[in-house]
């Protein structure tokens, strides 16, 4: 009988860096934070869970392979004389 693959799960990313209780604190403070701003950033989620910020930027990375949170990347566009767009 063919082997069956194992589908990889929020809890089983790595098991010695991730458990299903960080997954269930990045989720939260997302929650938490989105509840009180219009948007919830990296550095926002850093901030509230005193992790660092790549720390956080590999966790959702993670998080967004397993299908449980959306990451968006955002350009600040401002008008230029000539109205061109400066990317920043």
């Amino acid at each position: 009988m063919p082997k069956m693959e194992e589908k990889e799960t929020p809890c089983s990313w790595s098991k010695r860096s991730q458990s299903c209780e960080s997954t269930e604190n990045y989720l939260k403070a997302i929650l938490e934070i989105r509840s009180s701003h219009s948007r919830c950033r990296n550095v926002d989620i850093s901030r509230h869970l005193n992790f660092s910020r790549a720390s956080v930027s590999k966790a959702l990375v993670k998080l967004s392979k397993a299908g449980l949170v959306k990451i968006a990347e955002h350009v600040c566009a401002s008008p230029l004389k000539g109205g061109g767009l400066l990317r920043s």
